[in-house]
């Protein structure tokens, strides 16, 4: 594989990235959004335990997927860097374009998951076992 096709592969892995981080982050706004908006009731327990057990199973599915891409970023890296060849056109660009890689570390994406993830298991049981304002109205 030549250097510049490793470029471009980092960076598309990058996006990849991109894409599951974000669809991480709109499955989390969305339920809090739901739990912030319903009113409290009985059902509400029942409707965030089985909502839980469903983003445990979907941040799962996303941070197995956030790993694999940051494996093969880190991966890409690492092989940008050692590409020396100083004949081919571009090198000089691929040079500085490899110094500025930084790709996460998986402690590092692991650790941002599961923070994410338990703080929005704890908002959700926050606002689904809430108390209703208007009941003494």
């Amino acid at each position: 594989m030549e250097p510049k096709d490793l470029v471009s592969f980092y960076f598309e892995r990058t996006n990849a990235m991109q894409v599951l981080w974000s669809f991480g982050l709109t499955v989390i706004l969305g339920l809090l959004a739901f739990f912030g908006s319903i009113k409290p009731s009985p059902r509400t327990t029942r409707v965030a335990a089985i909502l839980s057990l469903t983003f445990v199973g979907l941040a799962y599915v996303n941070l197995t997927g956030l790993l694999s891409v940051t494996r093969q970023r880190i991966a890409a890296a690492e092989l940008i860097r050692s590409s020396h060849s100083d004949t081919s056109p571009g090198q000089a660009a691929i040079t500085a374009i490899a110094q500025t890689l930084d790709p996460p570390t998986t402690v590092g994406v692991i650790s941002l998951h599961i923070f994410a993830d338990i703080f929005t298991l704890a908002a959700v049981w926050t606002l689904a076992l809430r108390k209703d304002n208007d009941e003494g109205a």
